[in-house]
């Protein structure tokens, strides 16, 4: 019996759907997928109502840092980031753990300036978690994905063999090199979404095309890592969780999170640079099936102990792209605009006068 997950989709669309993660234009997914251009471009533009796919980029090579924080949740703080945007936080959510509220910010600050980011924020009770290694699910590379019956599938029953097989290689790091403003403005635009028609963006924004050209070849297709696939799923019938796992170590948990995101109901899984032994990830499952993903995890031996941190409430997800504009100078991150942002938010009078120094683009759930 297949467990319907997620909107229901063709073979086809299914296929184009494992085109997308490592094409930058509908060109490409076509030739994978074994369609015509004119087929992929109308079926794409038809799949955003099916699913949202977003281009991730290696922010560690931009001199960039991601990073996670658990905070008690703010009203207020919440309602002036929907106006400041700040910079560098790219997603804020709600989220709920038995009578507790929260918020669960993923940000991307430059490396050198981690601490005054997460301290500029005036947070309440918080953790920082930094990301070591990050992976997501996708449909092109994951080995426990199928299609059956018209929905994606996952063969939660495999997911221990294939912890015991899989072999990830630790990350190199890399030797940092900060993007232009041209490159963020490209970089923001493939954020949200990877098919946008650079021509046309580089006309309306006053950018020749020779020079948006050059800039994408030469400078950031080498910082774009693959796309990602979010199906669209009703937040009140499969709510997305976060959980954290303890392992016996950091290879351990290396191995935990590249295992969990070859079924598609864990959507993203992340290692911790401070606590080694610590993976958590983003669970997006049918309640028919939530118990015997929990049966199965609770069967790995890797896995000392694991929690719900909490379950994402519908009425906060805000997501952001990068920021550009004067928010690099000189080949480094400036950070006036974001202190310009805090300050903003520390009163109304501050925030109606607002006109920030840089942009970011909202994406869209």
């Amino acid at each position: 019996m297949v467990t319907e997950f997620g909107p229901k989709i063709t073979k086809s669309e299914y296929e184009i759907f494992r085109a997308v993660p490592m094409s930058l234009n509908y060109t490409h997914v076509a030739k994978k997928a074994g369609f015509s251009v004119a087929y992929v471009s109308r079926k794409l533009k038809a799949l955003k109502e099916k699913a949202a796919v977003h281009g991730v980029f290696n922010y560690e090579a931009m001199g960039l840092k991601q990073i996670r924080i658990l905070a008690d949740f703010n009203e207020d703080f919440v309602e002036k980031e929907r106006k400041v945007k700040i910079p560098f936080l790219v997603s804020l959510y709600h989220i709920v753990a038995g009578k507790k509220d929260y918020m669960w910010i993923e940000a991307v600050p430059p490396a050198d300036q981690v601490k005054s980011f997460v301290e500029g924020l005036q947070l309440e009770n918080y953790k920082v978690y930094s990301v070591s290694m990050r992976f997501d699910w996708r449909p092109d590379t994951s080995m426990l994905t199928y299609y059956s019956g018209g929905y994606m599938v996952g063969d939660i029953d495999k997911l221990p063999e294939t912890y015991d097989r899989i072999s990830v290689e630790k990350q190199k790091k890399e030797v940092a090199k900060v993007p232009d403003e041209i490159d963020l403005w490209l970089i923001a635009r493939l954020m949200k979404y990877p098919f946008t028609k650079i021509s046309r963006e580089a006309e309306k924004s006053g950018i020749r095309q020779q020079v948006a050209s050059y800039h994408l070849i030469r400078h950031v297709k080498p910082l774009w890592a693959y796309n990602v696939v979010d199906l669209r799923l009703d937040p009140d019938l499969v709510p997305t969780k976060i959980f954290m796992f303890k392992t016996g170590g950091e290879e351990e948990s290396i191995k935990l999170a590249a295992t969990l995101v070859q079924i598609p109901y864990i959507k993203s899984a992340f290692t911790s640079e401070e606590e080694k032994d610590t993976v958590i990830a983003y669970v997006t499952i049918p309640g028919s099936l939530e118990m015997k993903l929990v049966r199965t995890i609770r069967g790995l031996e890797a896995i000392r102990e694991f929690e719900e941190l909490g379950a994402i409430e519908k009425d906060v997800m805000l997501r952001f792209t990068v920021p550009y504009g004067k928010i690099v100078g000189g080949g480094r991150w400036v950070m006036d605009g974001y202190y310009q942002a805090i300050k903003a938010m520390s009163s109304e009078q501050e925030l109606e006068s607002y006109k920030p120094l840089y942009e970011v683009l909202a994406i869209e759930e």
